[in-house]
């Protein structure tokens, strides 16, 4: 038989953001990139233009490193 308790515990988990830090500039900031459901902040970001996927394992940009580059890329597609 299953705790409730325990049950409860591990479904929190899985919603709860995760805690991460910027590669780019070393903040720490919350990633919803492992919630159920899936609510990662950075989904609702425009495309990196002329980007590629990250690799498997790269690590997320904080929102304003990831909008920065965002800007950067998109001055340079125009320019």
């Amino acid at each position: 038989m299953t705790d409730p308790a325990a049950a409860a515990a591990a479904a929190a988990a899985r919603s709860a953001p995760r805690r991460a830090r910027c590669p780019h500039c070393g903040r720490g900031f919350d990633c919803g990139a492992h919630t159920q459901p899936f609510d990662c902040w950075c989904a609702s970001m425009p495309v990196v233009p002329g980007g590629t996927l990250p690799a498997a394992g790269a690590r997320c940009r904080c929102p304003e490193c990831l909008a920065d580059e965002i800007a950067q890329r998109m001055a340079g597609a125009t320019g």
